[in-house]
């Protein structure tokens, strides 16, 4: 269904003394020129035809970057996690992204955990857990505590595990 909307023209008109002058259309439209703009809803269809090709390319990156995990490639892994994280971020209002975007950050944090990096294992932890975007991720919780034990902190992985 297309939609159209008529926006009334002002018009110019010169005076007697030859000054310019802006008459503006009356509230009744019926006798001034108007232009009339189709609206084919195509920004949104492309809007959305980008998004959805945006999730699959940040799919496309985590089973790439799941194949560096098992081949113990944890850098790159850590950055193809990296890279589709940072392409769904301005697509977190979609109901699908959220779970993704918790699977990609937990797994990234399992590839920290690998390469040492406990802070930024436990900071990518914290985010899937404090966002809720899948509270049913235990593994996120899991590496939250490893992390915290490899830190020394073993306050806070105990907290980590009573959330």
């Amino acid at each position: 269904a297309h939609s159209s909307t008529t926006i009334p023209v002002a018009s110019t008109a010169r005076d007697t003394a030859g000054t310019r002058t802006h008459t503006h259309p009356p509230l009744s439209t019926a006798t001034t020129p108007t232009t009339t703009y189709q609206d084919h809803g195509e920004c949104s269809d492309a809007n959305e035809t980008t998004k959805r090709q945006q999730i699959a390319l940040a799919s496309s990156l985590k089973v790439e970057a799941n194949g560096k995990f098992e081949s113990k490639h944890y850098k790159e892994a850590q950055s193809l996690y990296s890279k589709a994280i940072q392409v769904l971020q301005p697509y977190l209002s979609d109901p699908s992204v959220p779970t993704l975007l918790a699977t990609l950050y937990s797994n990234r944090a399992a590839a920290f955990l690998q390469l040492q990096s406990f802070t930024s294992c436990l900071d990518d932890c914290r985010l899937v857990i404090q966002q809720e975007w899948d509270p049913s991720n235990l593994k996120v919780y899991v590496r939250a505590c490893r992390a915290c034990v490899q830190l020394g902190d073993l306050i806070q992985a105990q907290q980590v595990l009573q959330l």
